[in-house]
């Protein structure tokens, strides 16, 4: 049996979204597999059946929802190539997960953009330091590190930051939502 090539196009189109989405397709599957080597793995294989089925996905409906299908057989398939059972998750759970997080696909539009509001508030300096710490993924000693400054000042610099973040955020939605 032969199977179809998606369009050009059609097949673009699906990796510019993959890659436009790419942070929460990761979290997903990091939430379903733990261990990072093995969720980069899984997600190499995501986009690769992705943009392989990309002609079966039609523009314009969900796509996280239709990738986190795909996701979901992926993480399947690992663990039972690898003959090992995922230690916190079975099919049930799976498919719970999987039922969430479409779920919150709708809250999480409002809150993203709430962010990003205050992320525009906060000064350099702040955005600097959240950018080391989760963008880059350095650890708070590390970062002490390279400013010559105490773990501690690192520590509550972050967290004031989270609080300045999380009360901005919490205002910005009670003004999204009448």
């Amino acid at each position: 049996m032969r199977q179809e090539k998606a369009q050009p196009n059609q097949q673009e189109e699906v990796q510019k979204l993959f890659v436009a989405h790419i942070s929460v397709i990761k979290g997903f599957i990091t939430g379903l597999c733990p261990n990072f080597a093995d969720a980069d793995d899984i997600l190499q294989q995501v986009f690769l059946v992705t943009t392989r089925k990309a002609d079966s996905f039609e523009l314009g409906t969900n796509f996280l929802a239709w990738v986190r299908r795909i996701a979901r057989f992926v993480v399947l398939e690992h663990f039972r190539s690898k003959k090992k059972q995922p230690c916190t998750l079975d099919e049930d759970i799976l498919d719970l997960v999987s039922e969430s997080a479409e779920t919150l696909d709708d809250t999480w539009g409002d809150q993203r953009s709430a962010l990003e509001k205050c992320m525009e508030k906060i000064t350099p300096a702040m955005r600097k330091l959240l950018e080391m710490r989760y963008l880059k993924g350095l650890m708070p000693t590390q970062i002490a590190a390279r400013f010559s400054r105490s773990l501690n000042a690192v520590n509550v610099d972050l967290a004031r930051i989270r609080k300045v973040l999380r009360d901005c955020a919490d205002n910005e939605l009670r003004i999204l939502q009448p």
